[in-house]
């Protein structure tokens, strides 16, 4: 049986961060996928690094999220002097956008952001100075918040890399391997098992996204998480029509790619795997859409596809260490902000594997009572 230091169960964004971290601190790393590396959330995500734009208070992530945006322009120059990928890392900023007048919400993340940031972070546009820095905005849209340092990245080409890059630190990488079970052996960990063999290791990470609820409940864990769809559909315009990121209150985004590309989400349908496509979904999206930018009807379409992403019941990813099982660790639950989160997750659980007590893990913490049950002694002991 091949034997590593750690095991990675789960190759999408997060499992592949994650990877790329503990190989660059000289563990030897495999990476067990069950389908394509980065053929889940990882690969229907628009990329977005909304730090300031999906918040409004003190939530839990705010500072992990804005730590981990800060590491991106080091991050994109690391991988492409490793792998020669570029990850298109954008930061033109994003507006959050609203009809008839800014609401309660809207006011109360100005507020928060105006008084808790430099001055430089965010500025309130009114419909003048909205459409004189994005001409292309339609009528019906009367004004924005501008979050100056958000941006975005090529979500695809961000995973390849990651795990790239992994592998040229020695990481082994595995498709089509569905992990069967997580081997524990007097309340620690021993490997996993897989359809066909058994890999031996010190520490076991689970980033499986939408699919760790089995996995889990195996070892004993109740993590409830929800699969959550979203639908998504790529235009293609015969001139740039954004500069930043389009963020409605509506729910609807648009984002600026290269060669006129323009990504356009997401729907939201909670408990389901069904990653067909709806028409009803495709049609809300053009329609919100074609409210914030009316120049998007001249688009043709490129692609559409859909994403399960794997949200917790507070909306907080799980970070840390099995309650009852020693070198068991889980990074998931990251819905909305897997690619945002993806590079302060990698960090947070290489420091915790290598016994660095570097952060406050309290409010992603498995055990916390209001999400999570722990069924003790509910898994199987396995030996050699």
């Amino acid at each position: 049986m091949q034997r590593f230091d750690s095991i990675i169960v789960g190759g999408g964004v997060i499992g592949a961060s994650i990877a790329f971290e503990l190989s660059t601190r000289g563990q030897t790393v495999l990476i067990l996928e069950n389908k394509r590396i980065g053929s889940g959330a990882s690969n229907a995500a628009a990329g977005m690094l909304g730090a300031h734009n999906e918040f409004s208070s003190d939530h839990p992530i705010v500072s992990l999220a804005l730590e981990s945006q800060k590491l991106f322009p080091a991050w994109s120059r690391e991988l492409k002097n490793l792998t020669g990928i570029d990850i298109e890392l954008v930061n033109d900023g994003l507006i959050k956008v609203w009809e008839d007048g800014a609401t309660p919400a809207i006011q109360k993340q100005w507020q928060y952001w105006s008084t808790t940031t430099s001055s430089s972070a965010v500025a309130y546009l009114n419909k003048e100075k909205l459409i004189q820095q994005e001409p292309a905005i339609g009528e019906r849209i009367e004004g924005g918040l501008y979050f100056q340092k958000d941006g975005h990245v090529n979500p695809q080409l961000l995973t390849k890399s990651l795990i790239q890059a992994a592998k040229l630190n020695g990481a082994v990488v595995l498709e089509s391997q569905k992990v069967q079970q997580i081997l524990i052996e007097k309340n620690k960990v021993r490997g996993v098992s897989t359809d066909s063999t058994k890999f031996i290791s010190e520490h076991v990470v689970m980033a499986t996204g939408a699919w760790s609820n089995q996995l889990a409940r195996d070892i004993g864990l109740e993590l409830n998480i929800i699969p959550v769809k979203g639908e998504c559909l790529k235009l293609k315009t015969d001139r740039p029509l954004l500069r930043s990121t389009i963020f409605s209150e509506n729910g609807c985004y648009i984002v600026p790619k290269k060669r006129n590309i323009l990504y356009i989400g997401a729907t939201s349908t909670p408990h389901t795997f069904d990653e067909r496509l709806s028409i009803n979904g495709c049609m809300n999206l053009l329609s919100r859409a074609t409210t914030i930018i009316p120049e998007i009807k001249q688009a043709s379409l490129v692609d559409f596809w859909a994403g399960i992403r794997p949200k917790t019941e507070d909306a907080i990813p799980y970070l840390g260490e099995h309650p009852n099982l020693e070198n068991v660790w889980v990074a998931t639950g990251h819905y909305r902000n897997g690619i945002l989160l993806s590079a302060i997750t990698g960090k947070i659980i290489a420091d915790c594997i290598q016994g660095r007590k570097n952060w406050n893990l309290d409010a992603f913490r498995l055990g916390r009572p209001s999400v999570l049950n722990v069924r003790r002694k509910t898994y199987v002991e396995t030996g050699d």
